[in-house]
């Protein structure tokens, strides 16, 4: 008599949805934002600050208000320009901080080197679900040689709701 070594389907762990929902989320943010994140081009900045490199963002405050537990995802896009007459470099990759809430996302930004009159893009997608909702405020910290002003913040700030 044989023995029949297959075990039942039953009886085998499922992998579990979410996990493949935040990768596939995951690489459709990174595909979406791949072209955004390849331009740092030359643009029509004035120069506003000479013997020294300048960041400037085109917002420096956001607020989504109340947004969908589980809906769309908010997806933040940030233009960052170099107004000054020096290079400015990011001395590490621009983060977020986390005042309430949970689960900030990694920005993805274009370029860490922007020559004098320079801009690329900065993006960040947020998501939350299940028991996620709730207040978020976020602070975006973008650290440069700007001697002014060597970390450059942006308030992020939503409600996700049911």
């Amino acid at each position: 008599m044989k023995k029949n070594n297959k075990q039942s389907n039953a009886h085998k762990p499922r992998k579990s949805f979410p996990v493949w929902g935040i990768i596939i989320l995951a690489v459709m943010f990174f595909a979406a934002a791949l072209p955004l994140l390849r331009s740092t081009r030359s643009s029509n900045v004035a120069t506003e600050v000479t013997g020294a490199p300048k960041i400037k963002v085109d917002q420096e405050y956001l607020d989504y208000g109340d947004v969908k537990n589980g809906g769309t995802p908010i997806r933040t896009v940030i233009q960052v320009s170099n107004v000054g007459d020096q290079t400015l470099n990011f001395t590490e990759a621009p983060y977020i901080e986390l005042l309430d809430g949970c689960c900030p996302p990694v920005p993805a930004i274009g370029s860490l080197v922007l020559k004098p009159g320079e801009s690329t893009t900065l993006v960040a997608e947020f998501f939350m679900h299940g028991q996620m909702g709730s207040r978020h405020d976020f602070r975006l910290h973008l650290t440069t040689n700007d001697p002014a002003e060597p970390d450059k913040t942006i308030s992020i700030i939503s409600n996700w709701v049911d």
